[in-house]
């Protein structure tokens, strides 16, 4: 069985060859575009500043920050 390619939508790169990944809007292979909202460069690599890094925020206050925008955190476990 030969796997398909999954292609970038914004540039056409082969992204990966598996039916378990989604197609990726973007990928590292795009070129960098102006962001509608700020004006800057935006790349997958290097964000304009509209983002913001979760990284160092507690799983409390990333859910309370979801729940400021009015949405709802849930988490689901796998079962074996």
């Amino acid at each position: 069985m030969t796997a398909t390619p999954v292609y970038c939508l914004g540039c056409g790169a082969i992204f990966g060859y598996s039916h378990d990944i989604p197609t990726p809007n973007a990928c590292v292979n795009c070129p960098p575009k102006r962001c509608p909202d700020c004006g800057e460069m935006d790349h997958i690599t290097n964000l304009c500043s509209c983002w913001k890094s979760m990284d160092n925020d507690s799983p409390a206050d990333i859910k309370a920050m979801f729940a400021d925008w009015g949405l709802n955190v849930t988490i689901t476990k796998e079962t074996p």
